[in-house]
């Protein structure tokens, strides 16, 4: 009895056997033998039948892989067709439709009706290869190399200031051209050899460039021979502050952010400064003439001056309307409007604050020029009875004498003269207007 048993399953087994190689002759029509090697496929999950898929998946041809290898310089990069194991019936029935863990004949055709039917190149080869731009993306990423400009290494303690690093090119790997490349190879064998192309990128900046930005664009200097001891240290400390500034294309340069706050912790020392219309002792005394001769260097220079103001009382070392006040509501600010850099050197020769720009050359000459239409009366003087006989020893009673003549203030109007290299003037512009108060005068009144 068992034994019957036994036989009645065996003849069940194959007929089974027999009704599923039926099915799979009938319903796999787009896997037809001749389109596949001889070997045998691999089954990867079994899964329940319905009307349009057969109960089983055939995944795989295992010698039938596509193999493309990508050659740049020495290097290579190998894309191996892998076999996608679905997850489900869903994902089965997605690698089934795309061919995915078909045939090389059999993914080429989908790609050819993917290309027709308007899909790019990339994305049709996407479609039956999911895997292959992982393996493009990898060597784009590695061949390609960004250009690099060249630069200027700016160090004004040093003799020469500037030292130039030369440009080197770089390449860029035509995606687009690549994946049609990879395609056309493909079509002809499945196990194609392919060298990348790319195509030169150029630097923005050269080597010639930076040997044209490093020309001296204007030099300004004021004299502070009559300055006092702590006056003096003042300036040479403020200019080396702002010695070695370097302004990129675009970019702003503050005085007050470079240099500073001027307090005795930053190595500044009490001199002359004017505050409310009066010369007065005060920290950092001396530093508005470091600005002032910044600004005349930057005017002359063509930078573009964002902000500069005017002191309250007109100053000895330069002409009115072309001085520039600093103090901690007030500074000088000037951008760079150029495409390349700029560079700042500041020293003291001597009594002389020293203001050097340099850049590209300009195609015109800067000359200011100051005029003044008018005069203003310094204010009514002031009066000190001499009790000491300071200033009116020997005098009458009421007689007087000047302790501080007055001076005049005046209404002045700056103004920037542009001139070709012919000497030409082609512009003339009025940058500022001023009025400076006048000085009061002291005088002593003998008891």
């Amino acid at each position: 009895m068992k034994t019957a048993k036994r036989v009645l399953l065996l003849v069940l087994v194959c007929v089974i056997v027999a009704l599923a190689l039926a099915m799979t002759d009938s319903e796999y029509g787009d896997f037809a033998d001749d389109e596949f090697c001889d070997d045998e496929f691999a089954v990867t999950e079994i899964y329940e039948p319905d009307d349009e898929y057969p109960g089983y998946i055939l995944t795989h041809a295992p010698d039938c892989d596509t193999q493309l290898t990508l050659l740049y310089g020495g290097r290579f990069f190998a894309y191996d067709d892998p076999v996608i194991k679905p997850t489900d019936h869903l994902v089965a029935i997605d690698i089934f439709e795309r061919k995915i863990n078909g045939t090389h004949a059999q993914k080429l055709k989908l790609i050819e009706e993917q290309i027709a039917a308007g899909n790019s190149i990339k994305k049709s080869l996407e479609y039956c290869f999911p895997k292959i731009n992982d393996t493009v993306s990898s060597a784009i990423a590695a061949v390609n190399k960004p250009p690099r400009d060249a630069e200027i290494d700016f160090n004004p303690r040093k003799t020469p200031a500037f030292e130039i690093k030369a440009e080197a090119q770089g390449r860029k790997v035509d995606e687009l051209a690549l994946y049609s490349k990879i395609y056309s190879a493909l079509k002809n064998r499945p196990d194609p050899v392919i060298n990348i192309d790319t195509v030169p990128l150029y630097p923005d900046i050269t080597y010639a460039d930076c040997v044209r930005a490093v020309n001296l664009r204007s030099r300004f200097t004021t004299d502070f021979s009559k300055s006092a001891a702590g006056r003096r240290h003042n300036i040479a400390l403020a200019l080396n502050k702002i010695n070695g500034a370097r302004l990129d294309a675009g970019e702003k340069f503050s005085f007050n952010k470079r240099v500073g706050p001027r307090s005795s912790a930053a190595g500044f020392q009490t001199a002359k400064i004017i505050m409310d219309g009066k010369f007065t002792e005060g920290l950092g005394g001396g530093v508005c003439q470091v600005s002032t001769t910044l600004y005349n260097a930057a005017i002359r220079a063509d930078l573009a001056v964002t902000h500069a103001v005017g002191h309250s009382l007109p100053v000895s070392y330069v002409s009115p309307s072309f001085d520039a006040m600093v103090s901690s509501r007030c500074d000088l600010s000037f951008v760079n409007e150029g495409k390349m850099p700029v560079f700042i050197k500041c020293f003291a020769k001597g009594s002389t604050a020293v203001v050097e720009i340099y850049g590209t050359p300009l195609p015109y000459t800067i000359q200011p020029h100051s005029v003044v239409p008018g005069y203003v009366p310094p204010p009514p003087a002031e009066e000190i009875i001499d009790t000491s006989g300071a200033y009116t020893f020997g005098f009458m009673s009421g007689e007087r004498a000047w302790v501080k003549s007055p001076k005049n203030g005046l209404k002045s109007e700056g103004y920037l003269n542009y001139y070709n290299h012919r000497g030409d003037l082609i512009n003339r512009k009025r940058i500022r207007k001023d009025a400076y108060k006048g000085i009061r005068g002291v005088y002593a009144i003998a008891p």
